[in-house]
Parts: C-alpha cells; sequence; structure tokens
C-alpha cells in the first residue's frame, strides 16, 4: 500500500494529511530509472521506498500584465513645501500572471537610490547599489532588486479544516 503526505498552511497552523497514494491526482510520480531529474525520497532502515519525482507541468498563463517603466521619481515633501527625499528607480517592470494553478507577481529593478535633499546633510545619497556600472549593457544583466511571489490556488483536502473554516 502507498500513502501519500500532504503538509498545507492555515494562518499560523500546518495541517498534515495523511492519504492512500492516488497516481492519477498526485504531482509526484514514480521516478524514471537512469532519469537525472530532483527526486524526493524518504527513507528509514527498517522500511524500503520507491523514489519519487515531480511531475513537470507547463503551464501558460490565463493571463499576462506586464508594466515596464524606463524610470520613476518619487519626492517625499513637507507641508512646508520643502523636500526630504527624492526615490530615483530605472529599469523598473512589474509582471502579474494568472496560471490555472497559481498567481504569480514579479518586481524587477535595475537600479534604486534615495537622495538626502536637506541642505547641508552629512550624507548626500542614502542608499544607491554599491558597484556602479560601466556602461548600459552592464545595467541590463545585473537588478539591484528582483522579487517573485507566487499564490497557490489549491483547496484544502481535510474536510474537517474546510468544514471549520467555512
Amino acid at each position: 500500500m502507498e500513502i501519500s503526505t500532504e503538509i498545507s498552511a492555515d494562518g499560523n497552523t500546518q495541517i498534515l494529511v495523511i492519504s492512500h497514494y492516488n497516481a492519477d491526482t498526485s504531482v509526484y510520480k514514480p521516478a524514471r530509472r537512469g532519469h537525472s531529474a530532483m527526486r524526493r525520497s524518504d527513507s528509514t532502515d527498517s522500511i524500503s521506498t520507491q523514489q519519487y519525482e515531480t511531475e513537470p507541468v507547463a503551464a501558460k498563463p490565463n493571463m499576462t500584465i506586464s508594466i515596464e517603466l524606463e524610470g520613476v521619481g518619487l519626492s517625499v515633501i513637507t507641508k512646508s513645501a520643502a523636500e526630504l527625499i527624492y526615490l530615483s528607480l530605472r529599469g523598473l517592470t512589474l509582471t502579474y500572471s494568472d496560471y490555472p494553478t497559481y498567481h504569480e507577481g514579479n518586481i524587477d529593478c535595475k537600479w534604486i537610490q534615495i537622495d538626502n535633499q536637506l541642505f547641508g546633510g552629512l550624507f548626500p545619497i542614502i542608499l544607491y547599489p554599491t558597484v556602479i556600472p560601466k556602461d548600459g549593457k552592464e545595467l541590463e544583466s545585473h537588478p539591484t532588486l528582483q522579487s517573485t511571489v507566487a499564490i497557490l490556488k489549491d483547496q484544502c483536502t481535510c474536510p474537517r479544516v474546510c468544514k471549520d473554516l467555512s
């Protein structure tokens, strides 16, 4: 008998679901011999195990929204119209993709700089990348900030928890 373990998060609670393994619905398939993909295997000395690998899914997004900005500047100004700081972002790309099984958001920024605009300040530049590129090609290949967030569209498979949440 093969079993499947699934761990899901619900707020501060983690849920472990142990069920019968179903090859039709599971993303883990028995590993093919001689295949060089990453494999997951859990074993102990007393139990013989079979290796499993994640089945690759080549899903195309239902929708993708991408905003590319060459440069963005933001000033923080007081009530008396005195500029405190100036934030400049160059090569900013914001992307949102909706896949059949998850949502994904990306932020990619090539340059971030924060300037102190107060007269007589000891540090005129508060934040900037330490390695200044020699040309534009170098700026394109090394982003300063890159972040991705993916949120699954899965449903809880534990009837007790789903009933308690509804």
